[in-house]
């Protein structure tokens, strides 16, 4: 029997809640993205298509054919479904979608022109797996982009500037120079953050750190406990106050049982 492959994506979400861990991973329930999602995987198709071809050709592709590929990729993602959230909802589909179609594109253009030509890529979209010593699971991942034992990149798309510490405390970038040590011998010297931010103005936020092994045991015992958590089958949910136990940041939201609906009682009404 194969064993289950947790990734950070899935380590954090059962951080935060244990029921949306359940529903997604242990149950495979699945609801359509939201917008910003979808946007991202847009500009993620767009920025590796690039890249690999500085990787095969040496250089980066025309800058017309990134933003094609990011336009293609947002139509093709629309297509299979997507949930307009509060502030997309208000525009109506087709407005919606040609808001994101715009911002994926100048995203994408983004990267292309100010990330993409001081990296030297080795490797772009690189999947790895980890077995962990006496645990029935594995950690897995892929690392967007890896510059030989130089360093590990992961590109985010956002609507604000990140904060200044943010990857210092990425476990993400914790778990990619883990498996960088495992699979190519030693820790990559830099770990860093593309933001590509759309503001008003699109601007590129880059921010670097640095992981050594005394980073990884931290990281590992959560990996325990997570495993721990998966072979008991022993979910919690979110507190009510947590602000991603929402409709806005959770797609089961609608139907969970734990989570608060909102009834409008009468107060001073007369029998």
């Amino acid at each position: 029997m194969p064993k289950f492959q947790l990734h950070v994506s899935g380590l954090n979400m059962l951080s935060k809640c244990g029921i949306q861990f359940e529903r997604r991973y242990i149950n495979g329930e699945k609801v359509p993205p939201g917008v910003s999602l979808v946007m991202g995987t847009a500009v993620h198709k767009a920025v590796a298509a690039d890249l690999t071809e500085k990787i095969t050709a040496g250089k980066l592709l025309p800058s017309e054919q990134v933003q094609d590929i990011a336009r293609d990729a947002l139509a093709a993602e629309w297509q299979k479904g997507v949930v307009l959230e509060e502030d997309y909802a208000a525009l109506g589909e087709k407005k919606a979608e040609a808001v994101a179609v715009d911002t994926a594109v100048s995203l994408a253009e983004l990267h292309h022109e100010e990330a993409a030509p001081g990296l030297q890529p080795t490797h772009v979209e690189r999947p790895w797996v980890l077995d962990i010593e006496g645990l029935p699971v594995q950690l897995a991942g892929t690392i967007d982009v890896q510059e030989g034992l130089r360093s590990i990149r992961d590109t985010k798309t956002s609507k604000k500037s990140p904060a200044a510490d943010v990857a210092d405390t990425s476990l993400q970038l914790t778990t990619y120079c883990l498996a960088v040590r495992q699979h190519d011998g030693a820790v990559p010297e830099k770990a860093g953050l593309d933001f590509l931010v759309h503001t008003k103005v699109p601007k590129l936020v880059q921010i670097e750190s640095r992981r050594t092994d005394a980073d990884f045991p931290h990281m590992l015992e959560r990996v325990y406990q997570a495993s721990r958590m998966i072979e008991a089958g022993l979910f919690m949910p979110a507190s009510l106050d947590d602000w991603y136990c929402s409709p806005r940041w959770c797609g089961f939201h609608p139907t969970c049982k734990y989570a608060r609906r909102l009834v409008s009682v009468a107060v001073g009404s007369e029998k």
